[in-house]
């Protein structure tokens, strides 16, 4: 099988995502626009099993084209459109009305480019513009089209109604939480979400390293971005309620925004609330820094909350991280993570935005290295049996598969007529 995936940005677990892939003869190319340079300028090409095209990341810009863009954009347009006049009349004035031409138009290159060497499948992760553009190109070939959705893509959809439409299009449709599943059923109804695959992502957990923090009194958080749905200001509560009860321990928050202003802002509150010597910021870190953190800390946390415009996280990945290396793990009842932590089991959960909650679970691991050891392993354990990365990929292909029974795309045409 051959896959094409198309991509606004390529994160690390999709990365692991194609590897998995690539380990089960899944051939992947990745074809990744760029941040400036729209879909005629994307990278792809036939590449080995599990290997990635690199591109500069980011989502697919939707501003106006330079001249040169837009004419090869309507070249291939038209082009499409003499191929496949009937089908391509319909698509258009589906795209006129949810997405605009312009994401069409990329769409026709996309498929100029694939058809040369047509993929078996095309496939997408979040429901955002790049995902559009597949899903016409998937169209306009007669290739199927598959979507993974996360979090802010449906949480704050940019285009609701583009967003229904691919939803309702994907085949399948993949979510990575329960949550997700009825999350959408509840928004777009149960014709976008009742026949979505439940596929949670996965980690390799081979060549993570193992956990040694247990006495360090290290508290590792591993918010990247510092967006507000971390929930890092209810950790500095939270750690100021600790500092006034009981000493012995110190907080590393990792991770910073682009220009670094919520980093700054948030050393100054942690400052202002008297957590100097308790409270660090190192910033940004390279990925195996933060594994080596994480691996050094008594409890690993992330005190997940809802966003002031609702967005929220998914399953955290930093979360899996910590849990597949025996880390005790305290977080909060929000989206999907009650389907990765079990409270009491294989971590501690809280709800989200009560740092009175979080200061005890936090305290209450750090006074119990027997609990929390008995918590990592079974963490570790629930990681290997649900969420492992080979798991992820078994599930995506058979779906894949079974999906074959949906034929074309509606007003797709098929490759070559």
């Amino acid at each position: 099988m051959r896959v094409a995936m198309v991509l606004g940005f390529l994160p690390t677990y999709v990365r692991t995502e194609v590897e998995a892939l690539g380990a089960l003869g899944v051939e992947t190319e990745i074809w990744l626009p760029g941040t400036d340079r729209y879909i005629d300028s994307i990278t792809g090409g036939d590449l080995p099993p599990g290997s990635v095209q690199g591109g500069s990341g980011g989502e697919l810009v939707t501003g106006s084209p330079t001249p040169g863009q837009a004419a090869c954009s309507l070249l291939s347009t038209t082009r499409a459109f003499l191929a496949h006049p009937r089908p391509m009349a319909g698509l258009a004035a589906e795209a006129f009305r949810v997405s605009g031409p312009a994401l069409m138009a990329y769409g026709a290159r996309l498929a100029d480019a694939l058809a040369k060497n047509p993929p078996d499948r095309i496939h997408s992760h979040f429901a955002w513009e790049p995902a559009a553009v597949a899903m016409w190109a998937s169209r306009m070939l007669g290739i199927p089209w598959s979507l993974t959705v996360h979090a802010a893509d449906i949480f704050t959809p940019r285009r609701p109604e583009a967003v229904g439409l691919m939803l309702s299009r994907a085949c399948p449709l993949f979510t990575i939480s329960d949550f997700d599943r009825l999350f959408i059923i509840e928004r777009w109804g149960a014709g976008a979400g009742s026949g979505a695959v439940v596929n949670r992502l996965g980690i390799e957990q081979r060549g993570l390293p193992e956990w040694s923090g247990m006495g360090s009194g290290l508290i590792w958080c591993m918010a990247s971005g510092l967006a507000d749905k971390k929930g890092v200001g209810v950790l500095l509560e939270a750690c100021a309620i600790m500092k006034a009860g009981q000493g012995g321990w110190r907080c590393v928050i990792a991770g910073s925004d682009r220009n670094g202003d919520r980093l700054r802002m948030y050393r100054e509150k942690a400052s202002g609330m008297g957590l100097d010597g308790f409270v660090e910021f190192p910033g940004a870190l390279p990925s195996d820094e933060v594994l080596a953190g994480t691996a050094r800390a008594a409890v690993a946390v992330l005190p997940c909350v809802k966003a002031p415009d609702g967005d929220m996280d998914g399953i955290p990945i930093a979360l899996m991280e910590a849990m597949g290396m025996g880390v005790p793990v305290v977080s909060t009842r929000l989206s999907g993570v009650p389907e990765l932590i079990e409270d009491g089991v294989s971590g501690v959960l809280t709800d989200p935005g009560d740092p009175s909650a979080l200061a005890e679970a936090l305290l209450s691991l750090l006074g119990d290295p027997g609990g929390s050891s008995s918590l990592g392993a079974a963490a570790r354990a629930r990681i290997s049996g649900h969420f492992s990365a080979a798991g992820h990929a078994r599930r995506m292909i058979d779906s894949w598969r079974a999906a074959d029974a949906c034929g074309r795309p509606a007003g797709g045409a098929s490759p070559g007529s």
